[in-house]
């Protein structure tokens, strides 16, 4: 199920964009991931225990807060 279904349809996935509160199942055979956090107490929670899954399976993490200004 998950991303092996999708692919078995569509063909390979590039990309995946997490909404959900877990870890997708079979995100490891996508090139990229990309997750959408907002600022409630509880979504932030949940993509704190995601975020130390993924680094803890060796995954390169790279973090972008879009509610910080941007320098000029």
């Amino acid at each position: 199920a998950g991303i092996a279904k999708v692919e078995a349809e569509l063909g390979p996935v590039d990309v995946l964009v997490n909404l959900g509160d877990a870890v997708p199942v079979g995100f490891e055979t996508v090139p990229r991931l990309i997750e959408i956090v907002t600022a409630d107490d509880l979504d932030r929670a949940n993509a704190r225990m995601r975020w130390k899954q993924y680094s803890q399976q060796g995954y390169e993490l790279i973090r972008h807060d879009l509610a910080k200004p941007v320098a000029a």
